[in-house]
């Protein structure tokens, strides 16, 4: 962790020695981070390639969760606006959910065939979206209660390559993604496609 203002180091995760240091059973070496986040209450989530995900206390540094599930490397995951579930995916299509701040399992599931690039909540929470790389978008609804389920809502199509960005407008009516040189908008009540935008020469990397 870096201060904004002065660039000042403020601390340093490192996993303890032996945890997360095993060769996945594919050979895949061990040790990148790909996406970290903080936590609303200010502790921070890392993910790791062999798949297992870390939650340590900012004030401390101590490491509170060792979240594991995932076999396959996990590019994505996600805190719901509450701070109660984690949504973290992995490039076999497994969608994991952990309970926080306890760590608890609270699901799995695999409806992507293929790697998931992003999964993201809408800002009030009641909506998941789960982006692949052949270019399936779907929505999940949400319950983040005492038995918290993200369930199947829809399917949005058209795209037809890797989805990586995407975004839900404040409200979260809305949900944008973007594959090679176009960007759709559809509407979440319904799944319906409003826009496709399109004019790009090369892959859209964001969208907000």
């Amino acid at each position: 962790i870096m201060r904004a203002a002065t660039g000042q180091l403020v601390r340093e995760f490192t996993a303890p020695a032996g945890i997360g240091a095993e060769r996945p059973a594919d050979g895949r070496r061990p040790g990148s981070v790909y996406r970290v986040q903080f936590h609303p209450d200010g502790e921070l989530i890392a993910g790791a390639e062999s798949g297992v995900l870390y939650l340590w206390d900012t004030k401390s540094g101590a490491l509170l969760h060792r979240l594991e599930g995932h076999t396959r490397t996990v590019y994505a995951f996600d805190v719901h606006p509450s701070g109660q579930l984690l949504a973290a995916a992995d490039i076999g299509g497994t969608i994991r959910l952990w309970t926080l701040p306890d760590g608890r399992p609270a699901g799995v599931s695999q409806v992507h065939s293929n790697a998931v690039y992003q999964v993201l909540f809408s800002p009030y929470g009641s909506l998941m979206s789960s982006c692949d790389s052949q270019g399936m978008v779907r929505l999940w609804s949400v319950t983040p209660d005492e038995i918290p389920a993200v369930r199947p809502y829809t399917e949005l199509s058209g795209h037809l390559s890797a989805v990586w960005p995407g975004s839900f407008r404040p409200d979260g009516l809305q949900f944008a993604a973007a594959s090679s040189d176009v960007a759709h908008l559809w509407g979440t009540a319904q799944g319906q496609s409003q826009h496709a935008m399109r004019g790009h020469g090369r892959r859209v990397t964001s969208v907000s």
